[in-house]
């Protein structure tokens, strides 16, 4: 099988398999799933979260009386009981992306890129975007669509790449930051470390990013990003190879204890430095004022 290159002069080739269309057996297999989503498991989760909500903020309340076993169980049982409303949430604001952009573009410092997640779009950014801008010196702040859901990672890259260069033009600095949720992470960092020029990105920051892949990847990654993400896809073991070997981009990882869809520990596979909380839901860490107050403390600390 024929096999791209994507490169650039800060580090060698990366390979990754060539693009392929999506499948008929797949588009079946994305309808039947994003129909189970919509009409079958969000529902389910509503009531189960509206039912567990009360008692979940209540033992969250005194969670510092418990084991620190049971501590974490309730952990997880409050980020599963508020992630159910981060997803309604999320879904409610979908399609504002597409009728005006999310973004801030006043001139504080150094440029920001958010890059969303699988079957996402920049409108998850709208509550982070919010929180970063009332910070002093962090921004301008950009977000991308990425389009497709279903297309390559390196694909994805380009795109991330030619926003970036859009930005560069905008801005005139050369010294962007990305930020990047679960796939969107991924995405970041492949562009970081072969397709961005040397010295042009100077931190990637992936939160909840299945840098070591994701078991749920194998049952419901569906396309060519669904399968670059399994635990086994040689193409994140090859991201996280040249992040080990880039000496001039800072990483930073976060992932949660409490993550249904990415496990922390893989989250957190990747060189740099780390943050591991164990009450945040997936899409809980596009919100989280913690998540956030994290970002500025690191970025004022590499100026």
């Amino acid at each position: 099988m024929s096999i791209e290159e994507t490169s650039n002069a800060s580090g060698p080739a990366i390979l990754t398999p060539p693009e392929e269309p999506m499948r008929a057996e797949e588009w079946l297999k994305a309808a039947v799933e994003i129909s189970l989503l919509i009409f079958v498991v969000l529902p389910a989760w509503a009531l189960l979260g509206l039912v567990l909500i009360g008692p979940a903020v209540l033992l969250k309340n005194y969670t510092s009386h418990f084991s620190k076993s049971n501590q974490k169980k309730i952990d997880q049982l409050y980020a599963f009981a508020t992630e159910i409303f981060e997803i309604l949430s999320s879904g409610a604001n979908y399609f504002s992306a597409y009728w005006k952009p999310i973004e801030n573009v006043e001139p504080k410092g150094r440029p920001i890129l958010l890059v969303h997640g699988y079957l996402h779009n920049a409108s998850g950014w709208t509550r982070m975007l919010k929180r970063l801008s009332k910070i002093e010196g962090i921004g301008p702040i950009y977000t991308i669509n990425l389009g497709h859901p279903f297309l390559p990672l390196s694909e994805y890259a380009k795109r991330v790449d030619a926003k970036a260069k859009e930005i560069q033009r905008a801005s005139g600095r050369d010294d962007l930051v990305l930020i990047g949720h679960s796939m969107g992470g991924v995405v970041s960092s492949l562009y970081a470390t072969k397709l961005a020029s040397e010295g042009s990105v100077t931190d990637v920051f992936t939160l909840g990013s299945p840098l070591s892949g994701s078991r749920l990847a194998r049952m419901l990654g569906v396309g060519p990003s669904g399968r670059e993400m399994r635990p086994d896809a040689p193409l994140l073991a090859e991201i996280r190879n040249s992040m080990n070997t880039n000496q001039k981009i800072r990483f930073y990882h976060a992932g949660s204890d409490a993550d249904l869809l990415v496990s922390a520990d893989s989250a957190l596979s990747g060189c740099g430095k780390q943050l591991r909380v164990t009450d945040l839901g997936h899409l809980g860490m596009l919100t989280s004022k913690k998540i956030a107050d994290w970002i500025a403390t690191e970025l004022r600390s590499s100026l």
